[in-house]
This record gives C-alpha cells, structure tokens and sequence, in this order.
C-alpha cells in the first residue's frame, strides 16, 4: 500500500484499512465553469457589476445564512454582542481601506517554513481572518458601517472566484475555512448574479476535491488519515454554502466511511478513541488536527455528521485526556513514517512544534474550547479553557448559550 506524506509524495509504509472516498462526484459534478478555467474572470467581472447598483443592505428575515451559526446570527438585534464580537466587527470597519488581493494558488502542503512558496501563502493566508470581520461588520456592525464592509468584502469574495481554481489539495485549502464563513454571512443579500458565480465557484471546491482524490489508489493513507479529514471540512462547508443536498448526503456517507477507517482499536481490540494519524505520524498532535477538522464539521454542518461518528469524536477527546492532565506524557514523532515529518525536523528546527519533544496540553486547547460546546461534559476534567481569539470568536458566533463566557 502507498502511503501520502505531506508532500503528496508517495513513501512505503503500509496500512490494513478499507478505503474511504469511495462516492465520488467529481465528474458528474455540476459546475457554471468546470473545465474552463478562463471563464472565472469573466464570471467575476458579472458578477462585480450586480454589485454596482446595490449602495445600501438591508437583512429581511428570510435572509437565512445556510451554516449552523448561533443566535447571535439568528436574531433580529442580537445586540449586546460579546466583546470578542464586537472586536470583530470594530477590525472589519477598521479594514475599509485596506487592499486584500486574492492570489492564483496557494501552497502550504509539504513546505517547510523557509520555503518561499510557504511564506507567500502565509501571507495571503493572514488575509482570510479580515475577511470573516468584514462580513462580521456587514452584518452586525453599526448602520452607517453595514454598507461599505459588504461592498468590501462582496467584492474580494468575487475576485477571489475570478482569481483562484481550486486545486483540491486538501492540505492547502483547508485554510479557505474563514473565506468560506464569510461567504455564507453575506451570500443571501448578494444580487442573484453575484450569488449565482460565488455559488458555482464553492462547489468548484468539492469538484476539485473529488478529482483529487479519484485520482490517488483506492489504498492510498490519504484517504484515512488529515489529509481526508481536510478534504471533507472543505467539501462538507463548501457544498452546504453552495446549497447542493446531494453533495451533503455524499458527505455524510463519505465521513462515516472515514470514521470507520481513521479511528483505531488498542490492542484488546477495543475503540478507545485513537485514530490513525496517531499511528502514522506518532504525534498527538495530527491526532488533534484530525479532530479539529471534524469538529468544525459537526459544528458548522451537523447534519452530515452521524451518532457513530459523534461517538468516535467523543471517544477522540477522552483519548487526550491523560496527556492534557498530565497523567502521561508522549514524546512527538519519534516513531514517524511519514518522511516529512524527518525533512521538518532536520530541516526546520525553529519549528518547534515538530520537534521530538514532549507534547504540550496548550496545543489542544483551541480543540477543547470548541469541542465543549458539543460535548459539555468535558469539562469536567478540561476546566475553564482560554484558547486564541479566533477560535473564541467562533465559539461566540456558533455556541447555543444565552450568555456567552468569553473569558478575556
């Protein structure tokens, strides 16, 4: 069996595990533009003059957004927002006049820190939060802000669709997450035209990913380890924003599918939460990862995820516990069979993260923050968890509470 180290490149490790990804819809997959890439700037420049006309925005109820967002983005006046909410909003009117230029590819997977390519996508990458803040201020902010922040940020989702073809890659797009959030907040006031191109271009993304995939051998680790985790957080959001049910009920099979594979027995056979990624990379943290992506899944398309595969998240969180309490300690990527994490670690020693040394709890708070709002009763055990203002924006903008503890 081949296994995919973060290059894509192919090294001989083997695995036993049936294989995931097995609907696959990329060639029946409909698409305004698919298979002529010279049309998106056309598309774009369509749907850009939709917009021209349009000098004020207004939220009619019926406006509804397509991702499972909190009250917050349910409520007529939601005010008073949380703070780390209205810091949001504030950042995203305080963004007016900056420049945010899409780019025609971004490349992340197997490059190390110093990598050229690596930094240029960094780059564009810091971008997509102020995207989310935009659409955050078109949406909640003050009057005379709502206005110019969905001129703004309309307009660069709509270069973006004109700019960049999904390439698939799994690793790479997984950071569109925050440009795929801001497009659902702002899509039900778009114009129909404008709608219309940034819809064709989300359901570029599941095309692509499928191609991507049909592509590798049915036995290719890709399909059971982060790199699939990835590929379904982008199809799952991106499908659901671009409004194509079957798509939805293709990912559902596909992220239980993966739930059977990705998620391992100990030694007495029994499934104690581990997942494969803890394996091949001997690292709790691509264990983490992969929770990480299935937990956005779960919080922002519930309905794709199943009880079996809940079960396993859960079972997945408990597997941290003895490590976030310190009850155990694991040393990372010692026993690694993918080569990059060795070309990383040699390579790239300022990265420290990926060193051989001992995991650190703090790196699965983020998780843990999010994790909580599904799964409660963790807490019992995790206590009052700060993780990184992005992740608590999420949390603010996604949890079910009346009152939000945002902890600052």
């Amino acid at each position: 069996m081949r296994q995919v180290d973060d290059r894509g490149d192919r090294v001989g490790a083997k695995g036993n595990a049936a294989s995931p990804g097995q609907v696959q819809a990329a060639p029946n997959q409909p698409s305004m533009a698919r298979g002529s890439g010279m049309k998106r700037p056309f598309l774009a420049w369509l749907g850009l003059a939709s917009l021209r006309g349009q000098t004020s925005v207004a939220w009619p109820a019926s406006a509804a957004s397509r991702l499972a967002w909190g009250p917050l983005l349910q409520a007529a006046s939601p005010h008073p927002l949380p703070p780390i909410v209205e810091e949001a909003i504030a950042a995203g009117g305080a963004a007016l006049g900056q420049e945010i230029l899409p780019a025609s590819q971004l490349r992340l997977a197997g490059t190390l820190n110093s990598d050229p390519a690596h930094r240029a996508a960094g780059r564009v990458k810091a971008t997509f939060p102020t995207l989310l803040n935009l659409a955050l201020a078109a949406r909640l902010g003050p009057d005379d802000v709502r206005g110019p922040a969905f001129a703004k940020v309309s307009r660069i989702l709509l270069a973006w669709s004109g700019a960049y073809r999904p390439s698939g890659n799994p690793i790479d797009e997984r950071f569109f997450l925050l440009l795929f959030l801001a497009a659902d907040l702002v899509l039900p006031v778009m114009p129909g035209t404008a709608r219309l191109v940034l819809r064709s271009w989300l359901r570029d993304f599941v095309a692509a990913g499928d191609r991507f995939y049909a592509r590798r051998p049915a036995n290719d680790l890709a399909r059971q380890n982060n790199w699939m985790a990835a590929r379904l957080l982008v199809r799952a959001l991106a499908g659901t924003i671009a409004g194509n049910d079957t798509t939805q009920m293709q990912t559902r099979r596909l992220l239980f599918t993966f739930g059977q594979v990705n998620f391992e027995r100990d030694a007495d056979g029994r499934l104690d939460g581990r997942t494969f990624d803890f394996r091949q990379r001997d690292a709790l943290t691509y264990h983490v990862v992969d929770l990480d992506f299935l937990l956005k899944i779960l919080s922002f398309v519930p309905g794709v995820v199943d009880a079996e595969l809940r079960a396993h998240i859960r079972r997945g969180l408990l597997f941290c516990k003895p490590y976030v309490l310190g009850e155990k300690e694991h040393i990372e990527f010692l026993r690694t069979t993918v080569s990059f994490d060795v070309k990383r670690r040699e390579q790239d020693p300022s990265n420290t993260d990926f060193q051989n040394r001992p995991w650190q709890p703090a790196r699965a708070w983020p998780l843990l923050r999010l994790a909580a709002l599904s799964f409660p009763e963790i807490t019992s055990w995790t206590g009052p968890v700060r993780a990184d203002a992005g992740t608590e924006l999420l949390v603010a903008l996604i949890s079910k509470q009346a009152a939000l503890d945002q902890r600052r």
